[in-house]
C-alpha cells in the first residue's frame, strides 16, 4: 500500500527537526513537514484548514470544541510550552512594585484570548488575587510596524477592553506613560534597549517560575498538534502513526541534549541548565500524553471557562482523537 502524504505545517524546533530531517518517519505515512511560524501558521489553519495536520494555539483548539461541526480533532502532543511570569513588563513609575498592584492599571496585551495570555490572567487572579476585571486592558499591535491579533472576540462580562488605534502600538503607549505594564511574549524593543523606565515585574522571574511549578507542578502547554477532522474519518490510523513519530523524534532531542563531548548550542553551561532542570522536573521536562498533562489540561481549560474563552468546561476525552486515548492514558 502506497503510504498517505500529510502536509503538516509546524514551527521550527529541535524537538521536531527528527521529523524534518527523515530520522524519524511515521508509519504508513509520506509526512510532508512545512516550517511556519505560529503568527502566520494559526490563521492560516483556522480560516483555510490549509494542512492536513499542523500545530495551533490550545486556546484557540479549545474555541474551536465550542462551535458546531468542529474542523479538527487533536493528538496528545504540544509542541511548545512556557512558563509566562517573564512575559509581564512594567514602567518603573506606574506604583507597580508586586502582581497585587496591578489593580486598576492600564495593562497592554496583543490577544486578549491567546493561550499565553489566559494563563497569565489565570495565575495573577488565582496566586496573586488580581481578577480580570480589575484590570483595564488594552489590546493591539505590540511594536510599530506589526499587527494585532487574527482572532475577534466578545468581551468578556465586566471585563474592560478596549482595542487601540491602528496608528499606536503597545510599546510605544507604555513607553509614552499611556500604559502602565504589558504583557508581551518577545521582549518588547523598549526593554531590549534598556529604557530605564521599563522593568519586568518578576525580575528573578526563573526562581518565580520555578516556585510556581514546585507549588502547582503545571507546566503551561502554550500549543497543541491538530488533525483536520475529515482526514481523521477517512484515515483514523494516521493519528496515532503521528502521535508514534512525534514522541519519537522527542525522544531523540532529549538525548542529544545530554551529549556532553560537543554541544550543540553556544552555550558555556548549557549542560548545567539541562542538569538543573532535570533535578527539577525529573524525566518529565516536556511530557507528552494525557495523563502526564491532565492537571496542566484540566487548569487550562478551567482557567478559559473561568475568562470567557470558551462557554463550556470541556472533558479532556472531548481534545483528543479517540484512538490516541488508551495510548496516552
Amino acid at each position: 500500500m502506497e503510504p498517505l502524504r500529510i502536509t503538516i505545517a509546524c514551527g521550527d524546533y529541535d524537538r521536531t527537526l527528527p521529523l524534518r530531517d527523515g530520522r524519524v518517519k511515521p508509519q504508513r505515512i509520506d509526512l510532508n513537514y512545512i516550517v511556519m511560524e505560529p503568527s502566520r501558521l494559526f490563521p492560516e489553519m483556522l480560516r483555510f484548514k490549509s494542512f492536513e495536520a499542523s500545530e495551533l494555539s490550545l486556546s484557540a483548539y479549545l474555541a474551536t470544541l465550542c462551535r458546531p461541526a468542529p474542523p479538527f480533532i487533536a493528538m496528545p502532543i504540544f509542541p511548545l510550552r512556557s512558563f509566562r511570569h517573564s512575559n509581564l513588563y512594567v514602567r518603573d513609575d506606574s506604583g507597580i512594585e508586586r502582581a497585587g498592584d496591578l489593580k486598576g492599571k492600564r495593562v497592554g496585551i496583543h490577544d486578549y484570548f491567546s493561550t499565553a495570555a489566559i494563563w497569565i490572567r489565570g495565575f495573577l487572579e488565582h496566586d496573586y488575587g488580581v481578577a480580570p476585571k480589575e484590570v483595564r486592558w488594552h489590546t493591539g499591535a505590540l511594536e510599530s510596524g506589526k499587527h494585532g491579533s487574527y482572532r475577534s472576540f466578545s468581551c468578556p462580562d465586566g471585563v474592560c477592553v478596549e482595542e487601540i488605534p491602528p496608528e499606536k502600538n503597545l510599546n510605544d503607549m507604555l513607553l509614552r506613560g499611556e500604559l502602565d505594564a504589558l504583557v508581551s511574549l518577545p521582549i518588547p524593543s523598549s526593554f531590549a534597549a534598556g529604557a530605564p523606565n521599563v522593568k519586568r515585574l518578576f525580575p528573578n522571574y526563573k526562581e518565580t517560575e520555578k516556585e510556581y511549578y514546585l507549588k502547582t507542578k503545571v507546566i503551561p502547554i502554550m500549543h497543541i498538534l491538530v488533525l483536520r477532522r475529515d482526514i481523521y474519518e477517512r484515515h483514523p490510523w494516521v493519528a496515532s502513526c503521528l502521535t508514534e513519530a512525534f514522541e519519537e523524534a522527542e525522544r531523540l532531542c532529549f538525548r542529544s541534549l545530554r551529549q556532553s563531548s560537543a554541544p550543540r548550542y553556544p552555550l558555556h553551561w548549557f549542560l548545567a541548565e539541562v542538569e538543573e532542570e532535570q533535578r527539577i522536573f525529573g524525566e518529565g521536562l516536556w511530557p507528552q500524553g494525557i495523563e502526564a498533562n491532565r492537571l496542566t489540561l484540566e487548569t487550562l481549560i478551567r482557567y478559559a471557562f473561568e475568562q470567557g474563552a470558551i462557554d463550556r468546561l470541556l472533558s479532556l476525552h472531548e481534545l483528543f482523537a479517540p484512538n490516541t486515548l488508551e495510548r496516552a492514558a
